[in-house]
């Protein structure tokens, strides 16, 4: 038993290190569990997928019509801390583009939202 978690722990304590890699960290956690929310959200009542299974960030703005939009869209988006933190700094990110995009207030929510998108497809 003691030489399993030898094992086990040296092999641990040296992933992804071996070979140049580094461990993953809260912020790449936090990106593929909103990344996990936008393509599915599944309502166990009706058996289906609530999302629409595209990467456009719809779990965060058009969750409740996007009046939740200041409280990270989804409510499963805030109840983990790293999705939490990338959502909250995507929405930082969408207000301060609402301030410097030109146009109608539907022109500068659709183009501060597109490129919200951009930002988090990087």
């Amino acid at each position: 038993m003691i030489r399993l978690l030898l094992v086990l722990s040296l092999g641990f304590s040296s992933f992804g290190y071996s070979q140049g890699r580094r461990l993953p960290q809260v912020h790449d956690i936090g990106v593929l569990g909103l990344y996990s929310h936008d393509l599915f959200a599944w309502d166990r009542d009706n058996e289906k997928n609530t999302e629409n299974s595209r990467l456009d960030l719809s779990t965060i703005f058009d969750w409740e019509d996007g009046s939740r939009i200041n409280k990270g869209g989804n409510p499963k988006n805030s109840e983990n801390a790293p999705v939490y933190s990338i959502t909250m700094k995507l929405v930082d990110y969408y207000k301060d583009q609402l301030k410097v995009v030109e146009g109608s207030k539907i022109e500068r929510e659709a183009l501060a939202r597109k490129a919200t998108v951009v930002l988090f497809h990087q």
